[in-house]
């Protein structure tokens, strides 16, 4: 049997207040150095009980049903009541840090795709989907043929003169979908779905840093691109369908 690990009240606190930020349990784990999830997850029912006494007791300690802990005197009970509202106020300072490092906010995917192989050939990630957002995306583009066209929907980053006329400017011809028929952009839209069901979802990453947001699109498009075999492409992966084609 293995040696049971004690954590003092406040690692215990930092770790409910982390899994109500929406940290996912995997980070929560390895930022606090904790060894298993049945350890958080007990936790977890304690805060929602309001058990707090119980984040105080020892390893194998177990309290009565609706009391807390014994004390040898009211002194010695008060002191721990004491220290549990400062360890209350530390932890308190500490995810207010923690808000600000793990931030709660929205990014988006601006994501360009070559329709003969399905490769993602230029993407952005950001927390504002404006012009500029989607400009910044068609110049990752890389050199390109003539007579290219360039398809979207008809959002209003993508008929502004700007980005009209930066797509004019590379040579390329701009195709746009019908209103209300969202069909037009199948292709695009399946594989944002295919990111978000084979890694977010997967994983419950449904909040985390926007540091583990960007490494996993990184990731995921890599491996779509050059791992992940299609069966329209004869069971290859984009790029290696692109190099077999030429």
């Amino acid at each position: 049997m293995g040696t049971r690990v004690s954590y003092p009240a406040e690692v215990k606190m930092k770790a409910v207040k982390m899994r109500l930020a929406g940290v996912p349990v995997k980070e929560v784990l390895k930022e606090l150095n904790i060894r298993n999830k049945t350890q958080l997850k007990t936790w977890m029912k304690w805060y929602k009980a309001g058990e707090f006494h119980r984040f105080e007791q020892p390893v194998g300690k177990q309290y009565s049903f609706g009391k807390g802990a014994e004390y040898e005197s009211e002194t010695e009970k008060l002191k721990a009541e004491n220290r549990y509202l400062k360890q209350q106020i530390e932890v308190l300072k500490k995810y207010k840090e923690l808000e600000r490092k793990w931030s709660q906010k929205q990014l988006y995917l601006s994501s360009i795709q070559d329709l003969f192989n399905g490769e993602i050939i230029a993407y952005s990630l950001g927390s504002c989907q404006n012009t500029d957002f989607v400009l910044h995306t068609l110049a990752q583009l890389p050199p390109l043929p003539e007579g290219c066209i360039l398809h979207s929907d008809q959002g209003s980053v993508y008929t502004s003169y700007a980005y009209q006329q930066a797509v004019k400017e590379k040579g390329i011809t701009m195709s746009m979908s019908r209103k209300g028929t969202p069909s037009d952009n199948a292709s695009i839209e399946s594989f944002h779905s295919s990111l978000k069901s084979e890694t977010f979802y997967l994983d419950e990453l449904t909040s985390t840093t926007t540091a583990t947001v960007e490494q996993t699109v990184e990731s995921y498009i890599h491996y779509y691109n050059h791992t992940r075999i299609q069966a329209k492409l004869n069971n290859q992966p984009p790029v290696k369908y692109r190099q077999l084609a030429a």
